[in-house]
């Protein structure tokens, strides 16, 4: 099985799951909350999302596009894990060796890269 892109799209309006367009069906996945405007001459706020989606043909089954979406969640956890594997080389050079941080100043500084680390690894 082979994802040909994985798109990041931002948007004022949460997506559908699927959407189709041109003949083909764009799948949104991993949809989160980015950040909020708040527009104080109308009192009204605006959210905007960020969210993954890629692209299948018209007519592939629920299920089929359960198992590609399934397949790119796996692809994005495995690149945050290999793109943040230098945390660790950082871990050993600036705590072990250089001791010019202590561990627990390390942890605190990179806890939500760790953690995200994690929550992968367990998924994986």
């Amino acid at each position: 099985m082979e994802i040909q892109e994985i798109k990041i799209v931002q948007s004022s309006e949460s997506p559908n799951f699927t959407e189709e367009l041109q003949g083909k069906i764009l799948v949104n996945f991993n949809v989160e909350e980015k950040y909020r405007i708040e527009d104080s001459n109308e009192s009204t706020e605006t959210i905007y999302y960020e969210y993954r989606q890629i692209t299948r043909p018209k007519g592939d089954t629920d299920e089929r596009i359960e198992k590609y979406v399934n397949f790119a969640k796996i692809q994005l956890m495995q690149e945050y894990i290999d793109n943040t594997g230098w945390i660790w080389e950082k871990y050993k050079r600036n705590v072990e060796v250089l001791q010019n941080i202590t561990k627990e100043e390390f942890l605190e500084k990179y806890q939500e890269v760790i953690n995200k680390q994690e929550e992968c690894r367990k998924l994986l």
